[in-house]
């Protein structure tokens, strides 16, 4: 990972119920002549709201930000989810110890907001999980769907007078070969009722999270959610305990207390009730791993109604992304090898690839002296 310092677009205002893009801020060459990748996307929002009646809980200061996505330049989607499910998938993917939850904002006019709103695609808890992120030249836009106040508001707090601004850091590292990157499509889905969703997939889904938005201070509580299967999937019935075991494996997030047995390490939504992983993407985990369904159901017991699964599915990749690449670098397509976890470099006619495998999996060339 690169310690440059970030790339960062211009400042816009919060616009309640507007739609604000933010693009062409990502140079597409690092100052070591390399390959600009970017790792993650942060929106940051600034300045002050009035805030009534009650404290607004700093958890859903995320809520200003109605709906939050991320295209690439073939208009693919990379990333669709509303801020505060946008938060829950932020911590899920780049873990608990990195994130920086905005502090409660007290009652009181002109109070500071200062929130980072993390969107990754660096997967840190994958192998290589710089297969995930996305090249500059592969970027289009980042969009922002601003909220009324009155839906961002939670619990008995009230918000009026909103004076702020927001803009995009890009955190980055070069590259000095062309990779053709693993893509992925991170969204949600309503359930169908408290006991089932439905999810229709384009690839092989690899992490599952359910939550609960609605207007409670922090998010909805899915604690009773006694247990959970998807039959398309094979999977055993799987009780709440066995799900929240799994994942704090996966994500160390083990209540390990120094002073009191048991103790809480975060405020971690999957900790506190606010969020149940079903399925969990680890360092075990390659691009081709999961089966491929067109859709996906799942039942639940015990669960609340009106509940969201937030789905990451590995997707195919784009023949036009490869085209625009592959032009854009003068490489020879013949040239181009897959990239193995253990880092070697193997033909795409290599026997043992299958056509899944070939068009998930990340792919290399060496980069032209010329380009």
């Amino acid at each position: 990972m690169s310690h440059n310092l970030p790339f960062k677009s211009e400042t816009k205002p919060y616009n309640p119920g507007a739609t604000t893009d933010f693009f062409d801020f990502v140079s597409p060459r690092g100052p070591n002549g390399g390959r600009v990748v970017i790792d993650r996307l942060i929106l940051c929002i600034t300045g002050t709201v009035t805030v009534g009646t009650a404290a607004w809980d700093g958890r859903d200061v995320c809520r200003l930000a109605g709906l939050v996505t991320v295209d690439q330049r073939d208009n693919r989607q990379r990333w669709s989810l509303s801020g505060y499910k946008t938060r829950i998938a932020s911590i899920h993917l780049n873990g608990a110890d990195q994130h920086q939850e905005h502090t409660d904002v007290a009652v009181g006019a002109g109070q500071a907001i200062n929130l980072r709103l993390v969107i990754p695609f660096f997967k840190r808890f994958l192998k290589r999980g710089e297969d995930y992120s996305i090249p500059s030249d592969v970027f289009r836009k980042i969009t922002v769907a601003w909220a009324q106040l009155a839906s961002a508001q939670t619990g008995t707090a009230v918000l009026s007078a909103a004076s702020l601004n927001a803009y995009i850091e890009a955190d980055w590292h070069e590259e000095y070969v062309i990779e053709y990157k693993c893509e992925d499509l991170i969204k949600s889905v309503d359930f169908n009722s408290a006991t089932q969703a439905k999810l229709s997939a384009s690839g092989a889904v690899q992490d599952l999270l359910f939550v609960l938005e609605n207007s409670t201070a922090g998010g909805g509580s899915i604690a009773a959610i006694t247990d959970a299967r998807c039959e398309d999937l094979n999977t055993p019935v799987l009780t709440n305990a066995d799900l929240l075991h799994d994942y704090a494996m996966k994500r160390w997030l083990a209540p390990s207390g120094p002073a009191t047995h048991g103790a809480e390490r975060y405020g971690e939504p999957s900790r506190q009730g606010l969020m149940l992983p079903f399925m969990s993407s680890d360092v075990q985990t390659a691009p081709w791993d999961g089966v491929v369904r067109d859709s996906l159901k799942i039942d639940v017991n015990g669960g609340p109604a009106n509940m969201s699964v937030i789905s990451r599915e590995v997707i195919e990749k784009s023949q036009s992304t490869f085209n625009a690449v592959t032009s854009r670098f003068g490489v020879d397509p013949r040239s181009v090898k897959m990239r193995t976890a253990n880092g070697h470099e193997e033909g795409l006619t290599t026997d043992g690839w299958n056509q899944h495998e070939k068009l998930v999996g990340p792919w290399y060339a060496d980069m032209p002296a010329a380009a």
